[in-house]
């Protein structure tokens, strides 16, 4: 099994620059027609340099169809797809595609300060939202609180009143 690391610089599907830092292991197919094709198409080590290079070509294609805020939110989505595009030119390479590990990929510093504040708008937002439910809550809890009490001084008014009433028509 055999190792190539791969740097590349690519684009997003909105035109934003991306640098990506992964890896991935291969292992060549274990069959004399496809080593000798192998071979006779790159040279004893030149299938590694193509490799590479199809490598940054496919890595830069699948990153081509997120966008910005995708690469960021879906990361796991993107490293799929890489990973999809890396096995499928392997296998049309006479290589098998055992692992691929992306490990890093940055973007423009402005976009990803422009993400941070973003995140936390919206978390203020949710926070906001939650005090808002919290403070409704609350407020409807003081009401059924204030109906109550006043049912409660109702009835007994009315008992005073009706006593009140009941003592004078005794009276009378």
């Amino acid at each position: 099994m055999r190792q190539i690391k791969v740097d590349v610089t690519a684009r997003t599907k909105d035109g934003l620059p991306v640098n990506i830092t992964c890896a991935f292991q291969y292992q060549l197919v274990d069959s004399l027609e496809s080593i000798l094709n192998l071979y006779n198409k790159w040279g004893t080590k030149g299938y590694e340099k193509a490799f590479l290079r199809m490598a940054k070509g496919v890595l830069r294609e699948a990153v081509s169809s997120f966008s910005g805020m995708s690469v960021v939110t879906e990361r796991t989505a993107v490293e799929e797809v890489m990973r999809g595009k890396l096995a499928a030119m392997l296998d049309t390479s006479h290589a098998i595609l055992r692992n691929f590990q992306l490990f890093r990929i940055t973007l423009p510093e402005e976009f990803m300060k422009s993400i941070y504040e973003l995140e936390n708008s919206n978390q203020e937002y949710t926070t906001i939202l939650y005090e808002l439910e919290s403070a409704k809550t609350y407020a409807e809890g003081v009401i059924a609180k204030a109906d109550e009490e006043m049912d409660t001084i109702i009835s007994e008014a009315e008992g005073y009143a009706r006593r009140l009433g009941y003592v004078r028509m005794e009276c009378d």
